[in-house]
């Protein structure tokens, strides 16, 4: 078992290789929710949003460096906003925040990396433009326990080979503390009303897919760190104030500041691979 974990994780510093294994995990997820979830009834949907990627994503990267590419990382896109949002039966808030998240990766960008993790960013457009034809979701969806224990057990299998579990660890911990101080002190609420939202299967695809993408993340133990405590408490203070896209609006601030931290030396102490400044 740990031959085949170490031959992976050799594998998964070739970014096609990581952004396949991405794609696998997510279109594992999109059919347990398509087929029994939704029975199916959006798959035609799903296949014009790909077709619509491959364009876009294809056009964009031929413009901006003359060659053409393997759209994984647009389908990647694609994938999690087709699980991530809901829509109202049209199709058209899917395509917008596709155009809007692989634009982004091509217009917005730093050290010739993209700022904005593009689901994230899409996301966070449609649902603040196009409330009444959009939302995120943040709920459970289900349709059994090994379901569940799958979507986690791909989730940490990837961010831990990714090298960007410390992220999902400090996301997850602060988030569960802040939550349990305040149902115990402030709501009394029972422990599982207050802490079961946390583990629905959409928020497992948020820490373990998208707050760990290695191109808008920093690689530091210390930064990893600091970045997942930073986005659990932006997302528990708009929890709060009942803010439906509490963690992809967190999300999205927190990597829109990347940059300045990373210019001040911050994330880029004690590296994951060496051990050293």
């Amino acid at each position: 078992m740990m031959t085949i974990f170490n031959n992976l994780k050799k594998l998964s510093q070739k970014r096609e290789f990581s952004l396949a294994l991405q794609l696998f995990a997510l279109h594992t997820y999109l059919y347990i929710l398509l087929f029994h979830f939704h029975e199916g009834r959006f798959l035609q949907d799903y296949l014009i949003l790909i077709a619509s990627t491959i364009i876009v994503e294809e056009a964009f990267h031929y413009y901006t460096f003359k060659r053409f590419t393997l759209p994984l990382s647009g389908l990647i896109c694609s994938t999690s906003l087709f699980i991530l949002l809901s829509t109202h039966y049209t199709i058209w808030p899917y395509l917008i925040a596709m155009l809007v998240g692989i634009s982004s990766k091509y217009l917005i960008r730093w050290e010739k990396s993209h700022v904005f993790n593009p689901s994230c960013i899409g996301i966070v457009f449609v649902t603040f433009l196009m409330p009444h034809l959009a939302h995120a979701k943040v709920q459970q969806w289900i349709a059994s326990p090994w379901h569940f224990l799958m979507v986690y057990g791909l989730g940490i299998t990837i961010a831990t080979l990714s090298k960007r579990i410390l992220i999902s660890i400090s996301y997850f911990a602060v988030l569960l503390a802040l939550t349990f101080i305040y149902s115990q002190t402030l709501t009394q609420l029972p422990l599982i009303t207050a802490l079961g939202p946390l583990l629905a299967l959409s928020v497992a695809i948020f820490v373990f897919h998208m707050i760990t993408d290695p191109s808008t993340t920093p690689p530091s133990l210390k930064g990893q760190i600091i970045m997942g405590a930073i986005v659990a408490i932006l997302d528990f203070s708009f929890r709060r104030m009942q803010q439906p896209q509490a963690p992809f609006l967190a999300l999205s601030i927190v990597t829109a500041f990347r940059p300045l931290f990373e210019s001040f030396n911050g994330f880029k102490t004690f590296s994951l691979k060496t051990g050293t400044t």
